[in-house]
Order: structure tokens, then C-alpha cells, then sequence
């Protein structure tokens, strides 16, 4: 029985090691494979869950009785009645029955993953360290060393930095459980200088990749980790501005932040962020023809092209030794269509599909993680699930919608990677 058990660990730790270190892979082609990772942990975990299956029905009982629970129902109801105004309901329900999977799926591992005997966590939660760890290194390899994928895949000679956007996002949301898990080490130094050193080398990627919007997400979380680090009820600050923002963003994207109001300004911008201004404010327009119940689950998807944008760019370029700038003429860059796949912004989808009553569902939510991560006792956890939330809300605003799955399939890798970390734990870093 003995030898028995340890094979079946010696297996465990094989395949959970090969899902996390297949994260170079996932980012090759274009982070997608997030969702077939998730899947294949279930599948790994299929055993685990029967075998606490009991307990597993007690604990969702449980949680669907609190105030976080209740409003997630809330929300998924709501999703799916508007799915029936929606201009392709059939379409709407089928998209929401996939994406309802995916977080059922995410759920069940989540609390799986609690319910893990102490051996199986420990190996979950080396394997996702070592997985992070040969994540950054593949990427410092790329860009640094020898751009191997980029040649492969898109035939350059330099890193390709198109071909990892989705890849760098992934970077950065499983960044903050990687960053809880240094803080089961035992150290000299404090998590606060650990968390600088961490984030200086993530940095040290994210400066030669893209997207802009996992710089300004790790800027924004690595910020609000000072305050709430000392002060854990400074999220409420945050959650204050969000919120605010939430309620006004199609005024604000029809009135204030639009091509007109920015003026000459606008040109200067890079015409990824040109576009991103057209959209939120057409999509805004959208919204506010029917402000309170919205057009339905999926409607921003379904969009035809809509109107035409024209976009013009002032290019400068700068050396540093001696200081020159210099300005290219303005220059029509072209004229087309400003719908996509998605909106760029979740806030926007939400009053686009779900109207006012689905902001307040959704504002429901966030405040209940605010507070429930502003209740956390552990410092470095507090941190690491507070730079998380801002990290997506950094990405959900200005680089996605709502509704990517494999941005929520890297999320439950993250939780998952929390869940074992946390009882992984052995002795934190000293505060301070």
C-alpha cells in the first residue's frame, strides 16, 4: 500500500509539474491554453473530488448562503435572463453556457484543491513555483539571449512581442500568487524588499513586451500593495474610485474622454489607445439607448463593423546623448471600422449588455472581495489578492471585455496557486 501511495504521488507530481512548465508553450500560442491547462488539472483532480465529494456539497451549500455567493448568483441570473432580449439569444445562451462551465469547472478545482491531503498540496505548490520560475526564464531567454519562439513561429530575428501578448498577461496575473509564495520561505530579508526584487525583474520583461496595459497593471497592483500592506482598509479608497467610475462611464466616454474633447492631444496618442477611445465611445452610445436592462448577454460581441474611424498619428522619435526630439508631420494612418470581437473594456460590456442593474450586481461583487481581502490577517497574502484584483481590473478596462476565457482560466490557475501556497506555508518573511 505504501509503495502503492507513492507511485500515485510520483505520478501526481510528474503531471502536475508538466502543466505548469507547459506555461512557455501556453504563451506561444497565444496564451489560449490556459483553458486546456484548467482542464487537464480537473482531470487530474477528477479522483480527489469524488473522494470529497460530501464535503465538497456541504462547503458549496455553504458558500452559496453568503453575501459574496448570493451575489454571484445574482449576477449569473441576470446574465442569463438578458441572454433572452439579446439579439441572437440562441447564441448569447450558448456563449454564457460555455463561460458558466469554465467558472463551474474553476470553482470545483478551487475547492478541490482545499480539500488536497498535505502531500498533494505541497507538490502543487512547487510545481507551481518552478513553473513560474522557468516562465520568467523563458521569456528573459527570449528577449535577452535568443529570440527561439519568435523565429520559429513568426520567422523574426528579434523578440516578437505580438506574438506574446497574451502570454505577457498571463505573466502577470499568475505574478501576485508567485509573489505569496516567496513569502514561505524563510529569509533574511523582508516580503516587502522580496516583493521589490520580484517585481523589478517582472518588470525588467514587461519593459521590452506588450501589452502597455500589464506594465500599467503591475504599476497600479505594486502600488496599491504599499497601502494596503500597512493599511489594509485603503482598498476601500480604490474601491470608492472604481465604483464611482462604473456608474458614470458612459457619460464620461460620450461627453468627457472622446476624440473631440482630447483635440490635438489625441494624435499623439498610439493608435491602439485612438481606437480604444472610438470604441468606448460608440459602445457608449450603445448603452445609453437602453440604460437600465442593456441589449443582452453578448450583444458587444455581435455588433456589426460600425461607423468609420479615421485615425492620425504624430510620430516623434528621441535619443538620449545629447537630448534631440524630433516630429514628423501629422499623418493620416487610414480610415475603418471600429467594432471588434470585444469592446476593451469590461465596464463599458456590462452597461452595453447588462444595463445599471447589471453594474450594480457587478459592483455587488467587488466590494465583497474588497472586503473580504481587506479581512485577511497575513499581510503578504493581503497583498498578493489585492495586487491581483487590480492587475484585472487593470486588463479588464483597457486591453479586454468581459468575457475572455482564458483570462478567467489563468485566474483560477492563480487561485489554485494561492490554495496551495497558503497551506504550503511554513514560516513567513518578518514584517517591515
Amino acid at each position: 500500500m505504501i509503495t502503492h501511495g507513492l507511485i500515485n504521488l510520483g505520478f501526481y507530481s510528474i503531471a502536475t509539474h508538466l502543466v505548469f512548465f507547459s506555461l512557455p508553450l501556453v504563451a506561444t500560442f497565444k496564451g489560449k491554453g490556459t483553458v486546456v491547462l484548467v482542464a487537464l488539472l480537473c482531470l487530474l483532480h477528477l479522483k480527489d473530488f469524488w473522494a470529497n465529494r460530501s464535503s465538497f456539497k456541504s462547503e458549496t451549500i455553504r458558500v452559496s448562503k453568503t453575501c459574496l455567493g448570493i451575489a454571484c448568483i445574482g449576477f449569473l441570473v441576470w446574465c442569463f435572463l438578458s441572454s433572452f432580449w439579446s439579439e441572437f439569444p440562441l447564441r448569447s445562451l450558448t456563449n454564457l453556457s460555455r463561460y458558466g462551465f469554465l467558472a463551474f469547472l474553476g470553482y470545483c478545482l478551487y475547492k478541490t484543491s482545499i480539500l488536497l491531503p498535505p502531500e498533494k498540496k505541497s507538490i502543487l505548490s512547487k510545481a507551481f513555483f518552478r513553473g513560474y520560475i522557468f516562465y520568467l526564464s523563458f521569456f528573459l531567454f527570449e528577449i535577452f539571449v535568443f529570440p527561439m519562439a519568435s523565429k520559429i513561429y513568426a520567422d523574426s530575428i528579434q523578440f516578437n512581442s505580438q506574438l506574446f501578448i497574451k502570454g505577457i498577461v498571463n505573466l502577470g496575473f499568475l505574478f501576485w500568487p508567485f509573489l505569496f509564495s516567496l513569502s514561505k520561505y524563510e529569509s533574511k530579508i523582508s516580503f516587502s524588499k522580496a516583493l521589490l526584487l520580484a517585481a523589478a525583474l517582472l518588470m525588467f520583461i514587461l519593459i521590452n513586451a506588450a501589452p502597455d496595459a500589464a506594465r500599467a497593471g503591475i504599476l497600479l497592483g505594486l502600488s496599491g500593495t504599499l497601502f494596503v500592506y500597512y493599511k489594509p482598509k485603503s482598498a476601500y479608497v480604490f474601491s470608492v474610485i472604481f465604483s464611482v467610475f462604473s456608474v458614470l462611464a458612459p457619460w464620461i466616454f460620450t461627453s468627457y474622454l472622446t476624440p473631440e474633447t482630447l483635440g490635438s492631444l489625441f494624435h499623439y496618442l498610439p493608435l491602439s489607445y485612438q481606437h480604444r477611445f472610438f470604441i468606448w465611445h460608440e459602445m457608449s452610445k450603445k448603452a445609453l439607448e437602453s440604460p437600465l436592462i442593456g441589449h443582452g448577454f453578448d450583444y458587444a460581441t455581435t455588433l456589426a463593423k460600425g461607423p468609420i474611424m479615421c485615425l492620425k498619428k504624430i510620430y516623434f522619435s528621441w535619443q538620449v546623448y545629447p537630448l534631440k526630439f524630433s516630429f514628423s508631420p501629422l499623418v493620416d494612418i487610414g480610415c475603418g471600422h471600429i467594432f471588434t470581437s470585444h469592446p476593451h473594456n469590461g465596464i463599458v460590456q456590462i452597461w452595453v449588455e447588462l444595463g445599471l442593474i447589471g453594474i450594480i450586481l457587478f459592483l455587488g461583487i467587488f466590494w465583497l472581495l474588497t472586503s473580504k481581502i481587506v479581512r485577511i490577517k497575513n499581510p503578504a497574502e493581503r497583498v498578493a489578492y489585492f495586487g491581483l484584483l487590480l492587475f484585472y481590473t487593470v486588463i479588464m478596462l483597457v486591453s479586454s471585455g468581459l468575457w475572455q476565457k482564458w483570462i478567467m482560466a489563468t485566474i483560477i490557475l492563480a487561485f489554485v496557486g494561492f490554495c496551495a501556497i497558503k497551506d504550503d506555508l511554513k514560516i513567513p518573511l518578518k514584517k517591515g
